[in-house]
């Protein structure tokens, strides 16, 4: 249940369109390896915390098992976490910056797991192989520099 949560939560967050999505390019399976291979334990806990907060309230809302939730589901869920007001924003940002170990809410282990994923996600999706050859501009052999170029002449983002 929980590693299809994250997988579902990472291509809400970078869905297929015209270019691939999460699940195409794999973003998942670098997730979870940055997750056990890379963080610490305690972040790992906190992590795993959030995710299973955020599951509880998930399975509520929905009235059901995560294990048979749709794709509107997770996208309708996630809107409501991330469609919210400038004052709430802040809030947020305040609560995920200030907070002191051992004071951390529900609210606080949620929003720093979605916020995990989505940045990890993200790192994983640009990483990939097929973004970076195939979506992305990109020079197996660079050529020359060239500075001070107008945006419009750039194109795509370059892949590194």
């Amino acid at each position: 249940d929980e590693a299809f949560a994250v997988e579902q939560l990472a291509e809400v967050f970078l869905p297929k369109t015209e270019i691939p999505g999460a699940k195409d390019v794999r973003a998942i399976a670098f997730l979870d390896a940055f997750i056990s291979d890379i963080m610490k334990p305690a972040d790992q806990d906190k992590f795993r915390l959030g995710l299973n907060h955020w599951i509880k309230k998930f399975e509520v809302r929905i009235d059901k098992s995560i294990a048979y939730a749709t794709a509107e589901d997770f996208k309708a869920d996630l809107k409501s976490y991330f469609d919210i007001s400038k004052e709430r924003q802040t809030e947020i940002k305040e609560l995920l910056n200030t907070i002191e170990p051992g004071e951390e809410t529900e609210e606080y282990f949620i929003y720093s797991f979605l916020f995990k994923v989505k940045n990890l996600a993200m790192l994983g999706f640009y990483a990939s192989e097929e973004i970076g050859e195939n979506v992305l501009s990109y020079l197996p052999i660079p050529e020359n520099y060239q500075g001070c170029i107008p945006v419009e002449q750039i194109g795509n983002a370059w892949s590194l």
